[in-house]
């Protein structure tokens, strides 16, 4: 069908191009603002360490500005991709109100895939930092930085039914030393079996101010209800290495 590409390139491209319907793409990618010599997870909420929901909940969305509102110059509404008590796919929109939190119409989220953006004002990005949490406000679950409009964090969870399949993922550092960073990709699972809360090292790279790319030839199956992210640490407690990475695959 392609020539001179790789069968399991090929079923990639099909993939992405929908000519094997079976397929659905999943991709995540996030960054970390600050990495000293303690390990953190990808994401730019207020907590090094991304924390899971422990049981399927409403949530609520707040910005730190007036302006991300249905009317403002910021983000207007947001798309939330979740995951319900039963894993299953889910979404919903909702219009902000600035610093005044608005509540999900949902009461089963378990699990936060993206959030992103899908009406703005003429800014085009938010104009505060815009946080999903519990309804209490006490633990962040997806996090859209100031000037952004999609959420950074390289964290997601298989739905039920399926199998994911990670086929690349990378990572990259940089800080205004010249610190030595360690990416990590992890994911609650071993050889197919869930082990839940305890993410285990899938692979690892090391970066310098730059960054690396790994292809899988064949692909890390992941059972459905796993956890997956990309975590970073850094070798000094002043590092301030900056860290990003990226997650690549398809569940099906």
């Amino acid at each position: 069908m392609y020539p001179n590409i790789p069968v399991l390139q090929q079923d990639l491209i099909g993939s992405a191009t929908g000519l094997y319907p079976s397929k659905v793409r999943g991709f995540v990618f996030g960054r970390a603002p600050v990495v000293h010599n303690v390990k953190v997870d990808l994401w730019e909420g207020p907590t090094g360490t991304y924390v899971f929901p422990v049981a399927a909940q409403q949530m609520r969305l707040v910005s730190s500005s007036v302006n991300d509102t249905s009317a403002g110059t910021g983000i207007q509404r947001v798309h939330i991709h979740y995951l319900d008590a039963n894993y299953a796919i889910q979404s919903e929109s909702v219009y902000l109100n600035g610093t005044t939190p608005v509540l999900t119409v949902a009461t089963n989220i378990l699990r936060i895939n993206s959030l992103h953006a899908i009406q703005v004002g003429t800014n085009s990005a938010s104009a505060g930092n815009i946080s999903l949490t519990n309804t209490a406000g006490t633990v962040t679950y997806s996090y859209i930085a100031l000037g952004y409009n999609t959420s950074r964090q390289a964290v997601y969870t298989v739905p039920a039914g399926v199998t994911g399949y990670i086929s690349h993922w990378q990572g990259s550092s940089g800080s205004a030393g010249n610190h030595f960073c360690q990416i990590e990709l992890r994911a609650t699972t071993h050889d197919g079996n869930l082990w839940p809360g305890v993410f285990l090292v899938q692979d690892a790279l090391g970066t310098q101010n730059g960054g690396a790319a790994i292809d899988f030839p064949i692909p890390i199956p992941i059972p459905a209800r796993a956890d997956v992210k990309v975590s970073a640490i850094s070798d000094a407690g002043n590092a301030n290495v900056i860290a990003l990475g990226a997650i690549m695959g398809w569940f099906e």
